[in-house]
């Protein structure tokens, strides 16, 4: 075991994807004098840290996002070959997403979950739609006065913007049959999707990833910054609601490093955070409990322009965007039980101009505490983490709900294309959303029914935060990204206002 530097440093980060770099930034921000390290939890993609697939400069790499981006599958987004088997060890896993499965762990219930395997996270991957939460998907501990403007904060991290994708005739007539069908006006209104993307002046599409909301991971241009490249997180050091310090594994040589700091904040996702805590000792009663995932419907059809009463074009140019429209349909309660997603791509399937329409529809799950992770204390998976499995089951009003909004999803396909399409409605199957939520959860007491309080900071603990999907106690619709960005701009206001 070696001792990291002498320095402690104000705050350290466990995780360097969207919600790791976004805690750097917003403590950098704050605190200019602040010394910040992140360890980046897994191997390097390509040669940029924190750099998203899709704009890579490895075609490689960024085919690889195209490929999967494609089908609007967030599971097939992977960056390394898929594994059918356990990895014995993390020596066999090349950087990339993985299901659980092959990392070691057992799916159970969640036979889709997947983690990813790399420095940058699950941000390197996503397809950076962030819809806003509306109504009961926010949580209801948080204090609804700051609320608003921590969302509008979330979403100037990300660069989120409503215009990304040119709008067009296809695009207005595809909007004006949703509405049609779904209704809605105003916020309710079928719309263009908010996504983090930036837009260049030659036009090309840019997905944020981990280095544009904090540049120094890629460029070192923040000398108080260090990251930790190919560094594992396995134990969180504490005594008496402190923690001292951190143990960092490497996957070059397999050297074990403590570090130390004044502040630790916890990012590793809604899988890992609160496998890091098990395996550190800390093991409150909501640990891993209160699982959540939306359901995740998927259907396409090909449209064409007579459809949508449109006259012939020509053919869509060639691009490397994989899409040419993003469209939304937000959730609205009870009025709107789910959230949609419609992303319109050019298709030789059809007379020139026809787009494959994928609709998806993201149905939330009541909140359970039964399901769940299960940990063991005498087995670890290929990352030397405790093994876990997973108990996830939906109870009669999500299968209601979800059947509820299959026969909506074919309504709307039917429309689309006059009554010609017979597309199928797939259920696809539990984990495959990646949006998992709820294991790490935020409560308003600390009455067993939550890991932190509603500034992510660990019930019990001085200087232990969480940040992610995981603190995130409420059912979600919509992708979660956004509103865990939002709760990690709470969590660094308490952080920077206790650093001394």
């Amino acid at each position: 075991m070696r001792t990291g530097p002498d320095d402690l440093s104000d705050v350290l980060i466990i995780g360097s994807g969207l919600l790791g770099a976004s805690v750097a930034r917003l403590v950098r921000e704050a605190r200019p004098d602040a010394t910040v390290t992140m360890a980046a939890g897994g191997p390097r993609m390509g040669a940029i840290p924190g750099q998203h697939l899709h704009d890579s400069p490895e075609a490689s790499l960024s085919r690889q996002f195209a490929a999967g981006a494609a089908v609007n599958q967030q599971n097939l987004y992977t960056g390394a070959a898929r594994r059918t088997s356990p990895a014995a060890s993390r020596h066999e896993l090349a950087p990339g997403l993985y299901g659980i499965g092959a990392v070691g762990n057992g799916p159970g219930d969640l036979p889709g979950a997947a983690v990813a395997w790399n420095e940058g996270g699950m941000g390197v991957h996503w397809a950076a739609g962030t819809p806003p939460p509306f109504g009961d998907e926010v949580p209801g501990v948080v204090d609804d006065a700051s609320w608003p403007g921590d969302l509008r904060r979330a979403q100037d991290i990300l660069g989120v913007r409503s215009d990304a994708f040119p709008a067009d005739d296809r695009s207005a007539a595809i909007l004006r049959v949703l509405t049609e069908e779904l209704g809605g006006a105003g916020d309710a209104a079928p719309r263009a999707m908010p996504m983090a993307i930036a837009r260049r002046a030659d036009g090309t599409l840019v997905r944020t990833g981990p280095n544009r909301v904090w540049p120094p991971l890629a460029d070192g241009s923040d000398p108080g910054f260090t990251l930790l490249d190919a560094t594992v997180c396995t134990g969180l050091l504490h005594r008496d609601g402190q923690v001292q310090g951190v143990t960092l594994s490497s996957l070059r040589d397999g050297t074990d490093t403590v570090v130390r700091a004044r502040q630790v904040v916890v990012a590793a996702d809604a899988l890992r955070t609160p496998q890091l805590l098990f395996a550190s000792g800390i093991r409150p009663p909501a640990l891993g409990r209160y699982l959540d995932e939306h359901a995740f419907l998927s259907g396409a059809v090909t449209v064409t322009p007579d459809m949508l009463d449109l006259p012939a074009r020509p053919a869509d140019e060639k691009s490397d965007e994989p899409f040419r429209h993003a469209l939304w349909v937000p959730y609205r309660g009870a009025d709107r039980p789910f959230h949609g997603g419609v992303l319109c791509r050019p298709t030789d399937a059809g007379p020139a101009g026809s787009l494959l329409v994928t609709l998806s529809w993201y149905v939330p799950a009541e909140v359970s505490a039964d399901n769940r992770l299960h940990f063991d204390d005498d087995a670890t998976d290929a990352t030397g983490l405790p093994r876990f499995s997973v108990r996830f089951v939906r109870s009669p009003a999500d299968l209601r709900r979800i059947a509820d909004a299959q026969d909506v999803l074919l309504q709307v396909a039917s429309a689309l294309t006059r009554g010609k399409s017979a597309t199928p409605c797939a259920l696809l199957e539990p984990g495959s959303s990646l949006h998992y939520t709820g294991t790490v959860r935020m409560s308003a007491a600390d009455d067993g029914t939550g890991v932190c309080d509603a500034t992510g900071r660990v019930w019990g603990f001085d200087n232990l935060f969480l940040a992610g999907n995981g603190v995130i106690p409420s059912a979600l619709a919509a992708n979660s990204t956004l509103t865990a960005v939002a709760v990690a701009v709470r969590t660094v206001r308490r952080l920077v206002a206790e650093l001394r």
